[in-house]
C-alpha cells in the first residue's frame, strides 16, 4: 500500500495535490499507509470474529484488525510506545496532532472491506 501510495502521490503533481489537501493531510495518508497492516495475524475480520479471539472482543467484533493496526500504529507514534528517537510529532501543535490522527484512524479503518460491499 505504501508503494501504491507513492507511485499515485508522484503521478500527480504536485501542486495539483496541494490544492486537494493540506500537508499535514498528505503526510498523514503516507504515514498511515506504513502501518495499515502493522502486527497482522495472517487471518482476516471473520475468522477472528467466528473464533472469538482475544482481538474479536476487545474491538467487539467492528472492523477488529483494522482497529488493531490503528491503534497499534498510533501507540507507536503517539502512546505509551512511543520513543524520543522516533518521534515525528515532537513540533507539531496539538491540533496538527489531532488532524493528523483523524485522517490516518479514518484512513486505516477504510480499508475494512466489509464497509466496501453491500446487498
Amino acid at each position: 500500500v505504501t508503494q501504491t501510495t507513492h507511485c499515485l502521490f508522484q503521478l500527480m503533481d504536485e501542486q495539483y495535490l496541494k490544492h486537494i489537501w493540506d500537508p499535514i493531510t498528505i503526510f498523514s495518508l503516507l504515514l498511515s499507509a506504513t502501518f495499515h497492516d502493522v502486527g497482522h495475524p495472517g487471518t482476516n475480520n471473520l475468522f477472528q470474529e467466528h473464533a472469538m479471539t482475544p482481538l474479536a472482543i476487545q474491538y467487539n467484533d467492528e472492523a477488529i484488525l483494522e482497529n488493531m493496526h490503528s491503534a497499534v500504529g498510533h501507540n507507536l507514534l503517539l502512546g505509551e510506545n512511543k520513543r524520543e528517537e522516533w518521534d515525528i510529532f515532537a513540533n507539531w501543535t496539538q491540533t496538527d496532532k489531532v488532524n493528523a490522527r483523524k485522517v490516518m484512524k479514518a484512513s486505516i479503518l477504510g480499508t475494512d472491506m466489509s464497509n466496501h460491499f453491500t446487498q
